[in-house]
């Protein structure tokens, strides 16, 4: 992520972690609303996990 951004990597995933979170506290597991299927909740965690992986 240091190639696109001049940004750290930790606050990065830490971005995208907090976002994952508060769109997942919209609603609860097993109503209609809940976002955890949709995929950019995966690719959300993917970036973080990218971000955590190879922090340089």
């Amino acid at each position: 992520m240091r190639r696109f951004t001049l940004l750290a990597s930790r606050y990065i995933a830490a971005g995208a972690i907090t976002a994952m979170g508060l769109w997942l506290a919209r609603a609860p597991w097993p109503s209609a609303g809940y976002a955890g299927d949709a995929a950019l909740m995966l690719v959300a965690g993917c970036v973080a996990v990218a971000c955590l992986a190879w922090p340089g």
